[in-house]
């Protein structure tokens, strides 16, 4: 069964961004919230793939990522040269992800912390071996 984002914001017109998943598939959706003399309508639609709210990429070329929303367990992995778009899982809660590094030899995790505004954003993330 899919489930959806946490809560949205529906009570003024604006628009964002946000998932739904199901197992490991997930549908990135924007959702336009438009008024129309006293009345709100909601139009949901697919995002656009081609500028999404944010972009993670692995950079990585042995070690593989995992990323979710700081405070939420939704992880999302992405293997070494890899690239993804993402939509917040609770776009009402901070913005803010969780980025742990699973290197090759899966012995120790590097987690990291990103501050994510409002704005598009891409995240790179590479790490040197040497």
């Amino acid at each position: 069964a899919w489930s959806w984002s946490g809560p949205v914001g529906i009570d003024r017109p604006g628009d964002f961004g946000f998932l739904m998943r199901c197992h490991k598939k997930k549908y990135q959706l924007r959702a336009e919230v438009c008024a129309k003399g006293p009345s709100l309508f909601v139009v949901l639609k697919p995002e656009n793939v081609l500028s999404p709210p944010m972009r993670i990429v692995n950079a990585c070329a042995i070690d593989w990522i995992r990323f979710s929303q700081r405070g939420h367990g939704l992880w999302t992995c992405l293997s070494p040269y890899h690239e993804t778009t993402y939509s917040w899982d609770y776009p009402l809660e901070p913005r803010g992800l969780n980025i742990e590094i699973v290197p090759y030899d899966a012995e120790i995790y590097q987690e990291h912390a990103a501050d994510v505004d409002s704005g598009a954003a891409i995240v790179r993330v590479d790490v040197n071996h040497d």
